[in-house]
């Protein structure tokens, strides 16, 4: 059994498409943080999940940015569902028929830890070199990961097991989550591979917006490198651990 996790930001006109393809997918079971709503994102969410007899949670929050909301939704998923197996993260703006193809990546993903989509054009390495002595520790199959996963993009899937590696709250920084995961050799990361991601669908917003994407996702990149590079990791002298936020689980359905 695994949940989804969908960070909205006043997306009404697409989230009723979203609850319907991860529902065709085979996910019964959401978590909607709806991030700084000011439009009826979470109204309109209550009303698909009423068609489809789904569960859903929703977590409302003050506008916390691109990624804090995946850690938000994910540590309130494991409170949810404490036996789930784990969970699948997609966004909430996503337009398009991507129920089957999600359902293909999940039968995929689920006999991993850690699985992301292979796609060379979103490789970090368009900002970082491979080769550098800092990845020489890595084993190759955490450095093919390294290479070609996609940095706070979606669909991701996150195994449970990986969370008790890896706390949940590292989530807010995919860099920093990334590198941890990296350097937990036990975890088992997959590629699914594909390449287009168009089968998601065409996520809407302006031009500003996915340029802004795009240079979160260099800096995010090279946070990694540079965790990977310096070695931090040790048990004895671990990264500061991010703060927890306010934030309000102000409906359920099915209670638990």
């Amino acid at each position: 059994m695994a949940f989804s996790i969908i960070p909205a930001q006043n997306e009404a006109q697409s989230i009723a498409n979203v609850l319907r393809q991860l529902h065709r997918a085979g996910i019964r079971q959401h978590v909607l943080i709806a991030n700084g709503c000011s439009d009826h994102t979470a109204q309109v969410a209550r009303q698909t999940v009423a068609c489809t007899a789904d569960a859903l949670c929703i977590v409302e929050c003050q506008a916390l940015g691109l990624d804090i909301p995946r850690a938000v939704g994910l540590m309130a998923g494991l409170r949810w569902h404490p036996d789930a197996d784990g969970a699948v993260f997609i966004d909430g703006d996503l337009r398009g028929s991507f129920g089957p193809h999600l359902e293909e990546f999940l039968r995929y993903a689920q006999s991993t830890d850690v699985c992301w989509c292979q796609q060379e054009s979103h490789a970090p390495n368009r900002f970082l070199p491979i080769s550098e002595p800092g990845l020489t520790t890595l084993s190759p199959h955490a450095k093919r990961f390294w290479q070609f996963a996609a940095f706070a993009r979606v669909p991701l899937w996150i195994s449970k097991r990986s969370v008790h590696a890896v706390h949940p709250l590292w989530v807010q920084s995919p860099g920093e989550w990334l590198a941890q995961t990296l350097l937990r050799t036990s975890l088992r990361l997959e590629l699914y591979p594909t390449k287009s991601l168009l089968w998601l669908g065409h996520p809407s917003g302006s031009y500003i917006e996915h340029k802004s994407r795009e240079t979160h996702l260099a800096a995010e990149a090279r946070l990694c490198w540079k965790r990977l590079h310096s070695g931090v990791w040790e048990e004895k002298g671990r990264w500061a651990m991010p703060r927890p936020w306010d934030v309000r689980i102000s409906y359920i359905d099915p209670p638990p």
